[in-house]
């Protein structure tokens, strides 16, 4: 149980450790510090809410503050996104950190998928806590009317278009994203290449089968075809990268 709580406790105060909340909000300050006229008074009055929040030490009572950082934490990105959504030019800017947010989303929820149907994991337990994750608990009551299962619960976070949240709306607005990127003389698309070959790994599943195989036991399928999207997206983000952030090819803007 000490070694849990070190653990969260890192993942949240740690500046040092890459992916803690403390260092990506070091990350966020050095970031927008470069951009800085590209924002609005008041989208920078949130950034420097989120700055102030997110330098919050443990406390006498280390995770209930923890707990507390990350939900007040949760307000001040919800009202940057807000803000972003309704005010920022939708220029190539505004396309290239919709891209980032929706890669991000789409690599960090296969992750997800994968440790929490891992061989280790009692999968009736974690499948509503998925759905909470993916923020999709209400919709999941609304359309199934029953308890969590796993074909129901993968359908509508894997390849429910409709669902903001799923695999197949990030494919979705990616494709968009990509299409409406400045493109060299060449005309190369290989981002478009690479999201078609994702579209095609996304059509060619078989979950009732994937399903029946892992109730029997058989946990690989699924497994597979879940890192194959993780490939993809990690191939696709490389890909972007080396073609308009690079600098030993020329840029595009």
């Amino acid at each position: 149980m000490k070694e849990l709580e070190q653990e969260i406790l890192g993942l949240v105060y740690n500046p040092q450790r890459v992916g803690s909340v403390r260092e990506l909000g070091l990350r966020i300050r050095n970031i927008v510090s470069i951009v800085r006229d590209r924002f609005s008074v008041d989208t920078w009055r949130i950034l420097n809410q989120l700055q102030t929040d997110s330098r919050t030490r443990a406390g006498r009572i280390p995770l209930a503050n923890a707990l507390g950082l990350i939900n007040t934490l949760i307000v001040d990105l919800a009202a940057f996104s807000g803000m972003e959504m309704e005010n920022m030019t939708r220029g190539h800017g505004w396309r290239f950190l919709d891209l980032g947010r929706r890669l991000e989303r789409a690599t960090n929820f296969v992750n997800l998928l994968r440790a929490a149907l891992g061989p280790d994991v009692k999968t009736s337990v974690v499948l509503e806590p998925l759905l909470e994750i993916a923020d999709s608990s209400m919709t999941y009551r609304r359309r199934y009317l029953s308890q969590a299962q796993l074909q129901s619960v993968l359908e509508l976070l894997v390849g429910d278009i409709g669902n903001p949240r799923s695999l197949a709306f990030q494919l979705n607005t990616l494709t968009e994203h990509v299409a409406n990127l400045p493109q060299d003389e060449s005309g190369s698309r290989v981002e478009q290449r690479r999201i078609q070959d994702l579209s095609k790994h996304l059509e060619s599943a078989g979950l009732p089968e994937f399903c029946r195989a892992f109730a029997n036991g058989n946990r690989k399928p699924l497994d597979e075809w879940l890192r194959g999207f993780g490939a993809g997206f990690g191939a696709l983000s490389n890909d972007l990268t080396h073609h308009y952030f690079s600098l030993i090819v020329a840029r595009l803007s």
